[in-house]
C-alpha cells in the first residue's frame, strides 16, 4: 500500500528536523562549547555588571547563563552526539 499524504508529511518533517540538527544545531552547540567554555572564553569574561548594563540581558544572572550553557553543551550535546549517526542517515532523504 502506498504512503498516504499524512504519512509522507510526517516523514518529511522527520527528515527536515534531522537535517536541522545535523546542519545547524550540532555545529552551533559545538561552537558554543568552545567559545564559552574554553580557557579564556566568554565564561571567564562576562560579569554580572556586564549583564546588568545590557538592556536585553539585564536581570539575567551569571548562574542562569551558566546553567543554560550547561544544558546546551552537556545535556543536549550528549543527546545530539548519540543520535547523530541515525539523524545523518535520514537527513538527506527526499
Amino acid at each position: 500500500m502506498p504512503l498516504n499524504s499524512y504519512e509522507i508529511l510526517t516523514i518529511q518533517r522527520v527528515t527536515q528536523m534531522a537535517r536541522l540538527v545535523v546542519e545547524q544545531l550540532k555545529p552551533g552547540i559545538d561552537n558554543l562549547d568552545v567559545v564559552y567554555n574554553s580557557a579564556g572564553g566568554v565564561k571567564d569574561t562576562i560579569t554580572a555588571a556586564d549583564l546588568g548594563q545590557d538592556a536585553l540581558y539585564g536581570g539575567m544572572t551569571e548562574q542562569q547563563l551558566d546553567d543554560a550553557v550547561y544544558a546546551l553543551t552537556v545535556t543536549i550535546k550528549t543527546a545530539v552526539d548519540t543520535a547523530l549517526p541515525v539523524l545523518q542517515n535520514v537527513a538527506y532523504r527526499q
